[in-house]
């Protein structure tokens, strides 16, 4: 649930009333928390919400691996023999794997489910990492210009270190 000033209200495993605190604090102008964690920057007001951050979390780290890559190639190669097949009229290959059924399957995978279903997510996920990062980066920033500052006041305070 919605918390004060950006503090996340979470139930723990008793079923009381939590609040998480930013673990940075919040940018200079109290508008954005700075957090630890990239998953606390996603609504999480009800069950449904915390189902979608946890997923879109997941699905982007895990599409983002190599293994991934080796997968969705794998999934590609599978309509390979099919099309020499075709191509050069070879008949080299195993009937089930150049059947139009399998062919079918993969097309359908990674045509449709890839590409409709798993970029949304990949999208959802890329947007709660990006606020993230961008109120990590605010905030340093924020911290860089208050040294600074400090620095300049020290230095005009001690005219002679120069």
């Amino acid at each position: 649930m919605p918390g004060f000033h950006g503090h996340q209200v979470v139930r723990n495993v008793h079923g009381e009333m939590d609040h998480v605190s930013p673990h940075f604090g919040f940018t200079r102008h109290g508008h954005h928390p700075v957090h630890l964690r990239t998953s606390d920057y996603h609504k999480a007001d009800s069950p449904y919400q915390r189902f979608n951050k946890r997923l879109a979390i997941a699905v982007t780290a895990r599409v983002g691996t190599i293994t991934c890559a080796y997968a969705f190639s794998l999934l590609a190669l599978l309509s390979f023999p099919a099309v020499i097949t075709q191509a050069f009229h070879l008949h080299v290959f195993p009937s089930w794997l150049i059947a139009t059924g399998l062919i079918a399957l993969v097309a359908w995978t990674a045509q449709t489910y890839i590409q409709l279903v798993l970029l949304s997510v990949i999208l959802v996920g890329q947007d709660v990492t990006a606020r993230a990062s961008d109120a990590r980066a605010a905030k340093a920033f924020e911290d860089t210009e208050r040294i600074l500052a400090l620095l300049e006041a020290m230095k005009s305070a001690h005219p002679e270190a120069d």
